[in-house]
Formats: C-alpha cells, sequence, structure tokens
C-alpha cells in the first residue's frame, strides 16, 4: 500500500486526496505514527489539503504528543475537529 503510494509520482498517475487518506489510515491501522504524519507533510508539499479523516488517522495511529500538536495543526488549517 505505502510502496505504490511513493512510486505513484513517478509514474502516470498523482497521489490525491483518497490515496493519501488510505495510506494514513493504513499506518493508523499498523501504529505508525511516524509515517502518518511524513504523509500529512507530504500532502500538504503537494497543495493537497488533508481532511479530518486524514488528521484523525494520523492521531489515531499513537504517539500522543504529536496527537496534540496534529490537533493544533487541524486548527490552523481551519478544519473542526470530530
Amino acid at each position: 500500500g505505502l510502496r505504490i503510494l511513493a512510486q505513484m509520482p513517478s509514474g502516470q498517475t498523482t497521489p490525491d486526496a483518497v490515496s493519501y487518506t488510505s495510506a494514513i489510515s493504513a499506518c493508523e491501522r499498523a501504529l505508525e505514527w511516524k509515517q502518518a504524519v511524513a504523509l500529512l507533510e507530504a500532502m500538504k508539499l503537494q497543495r493537497i489539503q488533508p481532511s479530518v479523516l486524514c488528521y484523525g488517522a494520523a492521531i489515531g495511529a499513537g504517539h500522543w504528543l504529536m496527537a496534540f500538536q496534529l490537533l493544533e495543526a487541524m486548527k490552523a488549517d481551519r478544519l473542526q475537529p470530530s
């Protein structure tokens, strides 16, 4: 899953919000919070606005301190946590 996402920019398909959300959700299930946060940052670099679902999945991936930072980032992106 994540390997396919990483290879997308070099191919004919570019990652979009749906593919990033799916990848971040996979990170949540695997408790891979560092990878989830890295994907959120990659979204922003590609000028793709992370959704509440993206942030929620990244928060659910684990690390409590990062969860607080992600909540603040949601507020900066004008998203309301659900």
